[in-house]
């Protein structure tokens, strides 16, 4: 009978321990991500994570990265050479931060949380790309197509406007295209429709902020000529 009840509670032990390590598994792998994208480059105080940034320092899901005032900090995804500018919003009295956040539709949509600040963007055409790409804000969903522009989310207002290629714009039920010289605007206060306006990229405020994608755009010999 000794035996028996030995040999009983050895087996429990030993399912028990099977089942936490198992648990204890499943938790670490939930708990990891793969790497995205890395900072390829930055200016001043930048952080990730709340802890000051190297360059070249890796990113994965859920990582933020936080600039202050004359600041900025260039965030390269790994897989398709797509990368975005943060930059320091002089019409926001807080740091600019966003948030790499988790891949959508199986793997094949990047996703970038603008939670505060000021952005540009640079996406290949869709022929260069296995990967689609997309930018969020509180309020709205930027789905781009090609190539390159800009997003800024300010306490009041949230505008997207674009230099070359296509972004479709999603608010609510509104589901506007934005197109090259375009830009698109919603005010947070009266919250109402959103406009499209014209755009001049070239004008004193944005034309510095394209200076580091435009040798990009030059490389790629399938932007020559687009719109």
């Amino acid at each position: 009978m000794k035996n028996k009840s030995l040999f009983l509670n050895v087996t429990v032990s030993l399912f028990l321990l099977v089942a936490l390590l198992g648990f204890t598994g499943c938790e670490a792998g939930s708990g990891s991500s793969s790497i995205l994208a890395k900072i390829s480059d930055f200016t001043g105080e930048v952080k990730v994570n709340s802890v000051a940034a190297v360059k070249d320092q890796q990113l994965k899901e859920n990582d933020s990265i936080e600039v202050g005032k004359d600041s900025m900090a260039t965030i390269s995804y790994l897989h398709d050479n797509s990368k975005v500018n943060l930059f320091y919003s002089e019409k926001n009295s807080a740091n600019s931060k966003l948030v790499i956040k988790p891949l959508k539709n199986d793997g094949k949509t990047f996703v970038v949380n603008l939670v505060s600040g000021l952005m540009t963007f640079f996406v290949p055409p869709v022929e260069n790309r296995s990967s689609n790409f997309e930018i969020t804000t509180d309020e709205v969903v930027v789905s781009i197509y090609q190539t390159m522009g800009r997003v800024e989310n300010t306490k009041a207002e949230i505008s997207v406007a674009l230099v070359r290629g296509k972004v479709g714009v999603s608010l609510a039920d509104s589901k506007l295209s934005v197109e090259a010289n375009q830009q698109w605007v919603y005010n947070k206060e009266t919250r109402g429709a959103p406009e499209i306006r014209p755009y001049d990229p070239a004008n004193a405020d944005d034309d510095k902020l394209y200076s580091r994608d435009k040798e990009s755009l030059k490389t790629d010999i399938n932007l020559e000529g687009r719109q």
